[in-house]
């Protein structure tokens, strides 16, 4: 799914404004759900390849009924049960091969099994396999230096998941409303788009 997401902070109250607000994140809204329903049809008919036999449709299925018993239903997913990824390729316990458009919502861009990363991340994971903020490290340094160098930023703050963006992103634009534009303590408002899934938060 299309993720569409509006902060605003507001400086001062009217109805035109509010309109005028509103109704851009309508027409937003509008032009993403027509290109993710297009770009799901593309998927479908242009990049299904191979042949499912009986016994791979009912392992599929067994796949689908364990996930459905056991996970919970925080999402819709396509019935497609993928098994394994090379690159741009997806491949489902059916032995079809797919390209993968979603990309992990932007979290596998590279590509699937890139040979550089996991390299990488065998190399950290014989060393050390994950240390609290409570300390430092001798690659978190480094890591963000590299980060705000390349992007131009004074600062920067990682997360795990796009969500902890989000809501970081909302605090940051309470504490500039407060303290730069002069609003209120307990008066900024956030506005968000209606029916707008940004990730498993409150």
């Amino acid at each position: 799914y299309f993720k569409f997401i509006i902060f605003f902070i507001s400086i001062q109250s009217n109805d035109s404004f509010w309109n005028l607000i509103f109704n851009f994140a309508k027409m937003a809204l509008k032009e993403l759900c027509f290109q993710s329903k297009l770009l799901l049809n593309v998927c479908r008919i242009i990049t299904n390849r191979g042949n499912a036999t009986s016994s791979s449709v009912s392992k599929s299925k067994q796949v689908f009924e364990k996930e459905d018993k056991f996970g919970a239903h925080n999402y819709h997913p396509i019935p497609v049960a993928l098994c394994k990824g090379k690159g741009v390729h997806v491949w489902d316990v059916e032995g079809r091969q797919y390209f993968d458009f979603l990309s992990g919502y932007s979290a596998v861009n590279q590509g699937h099994c890139h040979p550089k990363i996991i390299d990488a991340l065998k190399t950290q994971a014989e060393v050390l396999t994950l240390a609290s903020r409570a300390f430092y490290t001798d690659v978190l340094g480094e890591y963000e230096e590299y980060v705000t160098r390349y992007f131009g930023y004074d600062k920067m703050l990682p997360m795990n998941t796009g969500v902890e963006g989000g809501e970081t992103a909302c605090k940051l634009a309470r504490k500039w409303a407060y303290q730069s534009k002069g609003i209120p303590n307990n008066e900024a408002r956030i506005v968000f788009a209606g029916g707008n899934f940004w990730g498993r938060t409150l």
